[in-house]
């Protein structure tokens, strides 16, 4: 805020039923400036992010599934399509500390004072650094949608392509030269069938091509309904109908900012901005951190950024 406090979210309660008056307000060394609520467990990385940026105004720290998914590589995904090399500012991977620990906020203090605005944080989540509320949601919904692509492009690979069929298949080439020779076994068959109904335009004719045609489709969606045949996202690593994005704030009850009776964000579920598909997965633990901003417009900018994303849905239940 203008005079230089901090507004953090609480520990230990549900983002669904925060208010703004629930917001702990924080010097910026992390003393509790009045109220008597226990920010959010994460607040050392918070603090280690302003003090290596001056240039931020809010931190949002997320647990975005397919990110935590990819965080296990031990390397961050890359951005080599459209969206991402176009919108998706610099992203950078930091091995595993536990979580609230200082050890954590000091590896992601040290990639934010290096101009990284996307931090992921190995079986952990996602933590993003931005001078706008909006932008900080749609820098880890564009990390999200990345990690996403990363890991179906390696699904494909392992399932579809056949090279996880052999153990290392380009050695000496014998899987190579096999699968050859069957191809090439297989076309020489059909050319003598071919060959036997008088050549292509009798068979043509007879509707033998037509026939063959359809047996080969017909066996091919049959192995897809069966699972003989892997397609990845048709049958298998497919995404369920929307699920709920639920988000859950380290949080208890804190100081009285405000008097309006309305939950500053309610019944959360995260819908993708410009009406694209939803995180995969869920969003537990959603820990927003804001800096100097006039506290009128920070709510007012808090609960337009959640009704252009389209909160809704029941918020995760439980403690981090």
């Amino acid at each position: 805020m203008d005079d230089g406090t901090l507004l953090v979210t609480p520990s230990a309660r549900s983002i669904g039923d925060l208010h703004p008056r629930d917001l702990v307000a924080l010097d910026a060394d992390g003393t509790l400036r009045h109220g008597s609520g226990v920010p959010t467990s994460e607040l050392p990385l918070h603090l280690a992010a302003y003090r290596a940026r001056t240039d931020i105004t809010c931190v949002v720290h997320t647990h975005p599934t397919m990110c935590v998914v990819w965080s296990k590589t031990g390397t961050i995904f890359s951005r080599d399509t459209v969206g991402a090399s176009e919108t998706l500012r610099s992203c950078a991977w930091t091995p595993y500390f536990r979580n609230g620990s200082q050890e954590l906020a000091d590896a992601c203090a040290e990639q934010f004072a290096a101009g990284v605005d996307v931090v992921m944080m190995e079986r952990h989540g996602l933590s993003v650094v931005s001078r706008d509320l909006d932008d900080a949601f749609l820098q880890t919904d564009l990390a999200e949608e990345a990690a996403r692509i990363a890991l179906r492009t390696q699904q494909i690979i392992a399932c579809e392509s056949g090279v996880a069929n052999t153990v290392d298949p380009v050695a000496g080439s014998y899987c190579i030269e096999a699968l050859t020779n069957q191809i090439e076994n297989q076309v020489q068959d059909y050319f003598a069938r071919i060959e036997k109904l008088g050549g292509m335009l009798p068979a043509i004719e007879r509707g033998w091509v037509q026939q063959e045609i359809q047996n080969a489709a017909y066996e091919y969606q049959r192995a897809v309904d069966t699972g003989e045949a892997i397609v990845v996202g048709v049958n298998r690593f497919t995404r369920e109908d929307d699920p709920p994005i639920l988000a859950h704030h380290d949080q208890a009850r804190g100081g009285c900012l405000d008097d309006d009776p309305e939950p500053l964000l309610t019944r959360l579920q995260f819908r993708r901005p410009l009406g694209n598909p939803p995180f995969e997965g869920g969003m537990q633990n959603l820990d927003v951190a804001l800096g100097p901003l006039p506290l009128g417009d920070l709510f007012l900018k808090f609960e337009g950024t959640a009704k252009r994303h389209q909160l809704r849905g029941d918020p995760y239940q439980g403690e981090y």
